[in-house]
């Protein structure tokens, strides 16, 4: 196998060592016959490698990797309505996966809706399920794979749905109008499939790996495409229409040993979809606009904390807001956040058009500022003498001034329904996160120490490191 340096989130380095060739057969003579000198560091985990050392394992999992999925056991199940919104609970989530059903049905949307579960983490006579099935058109979905967990439950969810068409959403993801246009949507009818971009683009900065030299491309035997990453947290497919990229989509989220998780190559869900989607030549529609900032700003500090990516439709409207920074958990304390709003315009006819300078388009990540443990914003730095392309307003500018406070208040009403063992489950969850954003910022000065100890890294990098986790949403 290979890795470039570049291949370190961010474009840090690390030192390379004789020993980190280890577990690579006939490295020397592959390193010797690369043209293009794209040998570089391997990740500290030298026996995550090991697994890849086997010449006939490797070939096994790259013929996965690369086949058109047709061969897949699993086969999605019959279609059965035409139209829904799809989503994930667990107990963590549960109060704003109710809130973004109340929030749905509050702006006149009537499409039924999944919500899935597994049975390791809940049954199906939660409290909160209960209700959302009772009153709100939901329909309650159990997960019958045992090994399906974390990123992989949101490609088993969408392969399974018994939607043909289907707008999947996450639980943190605030919609400010009813989004069932966008079925209609001429972009929708001619391409089956719409896409949103992330913050981060290859030419660019990205702490997922994703750039030109990647050996993502040649493990995906694809050519190396310049586009903006995906974001997931909304997702609309015609199952029907893309069934065969629904194949590759599960081929390169369970493969097993999975590589591209193993390798660093891909981070989560996030990018599998538009990949699966371009390696079988089906076609999608990716959003033109790039993603706004919501969150707070303070005058004295002149400092913007982004806590929501905020997402447009097809003709550059606002739709959802994806605070996937401080997630609705239903606490009657819950504050908002989304005070202000920070818009990448220029001086362009299209302010928000992807294609527009997009070198200045920069998202940087900061570590516990304004209360949050962490930040992102635009860097206005890179702009030299441009400072106007960013604009920071008041979020009531937008028109949706309110809509974050009623979301927080329908998910306040959702954890109002637990029962007092779900209640009880939920506290003891919350002990373990900090500012919703889970323990790494509670261990964040201990685990330096410790690191720094066992690694052959200095501080810096590791504080470095630790950020770069946090930032990775």
């Amino acid at each position: 196998m290979r890795s470039t340096c570049l291949g370190w989130v961010w474009n840090t380095r690390r030192k390379i060592q004789c020993n980190d060739a280890l577990g690579f057969t006939e490295f020397s003579i592959r390193a010797a016959q690369d043209p293009s000198q794209k040998f570089a560091s391997i990740e500290e985990n030298v026996d995550t490698f090991m697994q890849f050392s086997n010449p006939s394992l490797t070939d096994s999992v790259l013929k996965q990797i690369r086949s058109n999925g047709d061969d897949t056991k699993t086969y999605s199940v019959p279609i059965e309505i035409q139209y829904g919104v799809v989503m994930v609970v667990y107990p963590r989530i549960v109060a704003g996966v109710y809130g973004i059903v109340r929030m749905l049905r509050d702006l006149g949307c009537t499409l039924p809706v999944e919500v899935w579960y597994h049975p390791r983490e809940m049954t199906a006579e939660h409290s909160v399920l209960i209700h959302l099935y009772s009153h709100y058109n939901v329909l309650i979905r159990v997960i019958d794979q045992e090994d399906i967990k974390t990123f992989a439950t949101k490609s088993y969810v969408i392969f399974h749905s018994t939607f043909e068409n289907i707008l999947f959403l996450d639980s943190d993801n605030i919609p400010v109008r009813d989004p069932t246009f966008l079925f209609q949507s001429k972009e929708f009818i001619e391409y089956g499939a719409i896409f949103w971009p992330d913050f981060w683009h290859p030419r660019t900065e990205t702490p997922f790996n994703i750039h030109s030299q990647s050996v993502l491309w040649e493990i995906l035997d694809m050519p190396y495409i310049e586009m903006f990453e995906q974001e997931s947290g909304q997702i609309l497919i015609n199952r029907r229409r893309h069934e065969k990229a629904l194949h590759k989509l599960w081929t390169y989220t369970f493969n097993k040993p999975d590589m591209l998780v193993k390798l660093d190559l891909v981070y989560g869900d996030k990018d599998l979809f538009r990949l699966a989607w371009i390696n079988t030549t089906s076609p999608f529609f990716m959003i033109p606009h790039v993603v706004r900032l919501g969150g707070l700003y303070s005058v004295a500090e002149d400092f913007f904390c982004g806590l929501a990516m905020v997402q447009h439709d097809p003709d550059g409207k606002i739709l959802f807001l994806h605070r996937n920074q401080v997630k609705l958990n239903g606490r009657s304390d819950q504050k908002t956040v989304l005070t202000h709003i920070q818009t990448f315009a220029g001086k362009f006819e299209e302010e928000h058009r992807v294609q527009a300078h997009v070198q200045n388009y920069r998202v940087k990540c900061k570590f516990h500022r304004l209360g949050q443990t962490s930040c992102f914003h635009l860097e206005s730095k890179t702009l030299g003498n441009n400072g106007d392309l960013i604009q920071i307003l008041p979020f009531s500018s937008t028109g949706f001034g309110d809509i974050e406070q009623h979301a927080i208040e329908r998910s306040i009403e959702g954890r109002k329904l637990l029962s007092r063992e779900e209640e009880s489950l939920m506290m003891k969850i919350e002990q373990f996160d900090v500012n919703g954003s889970g323990l790494i910022a509670h261990y964040f000065a201990s685990f330096v120490d410790e690191a720094v100890k066992t690694v052959d890294l200095d501080t810096s990098f590791v504080v470095f490191a630790l950020e770069n986790a946090a930032c990775r949403n």
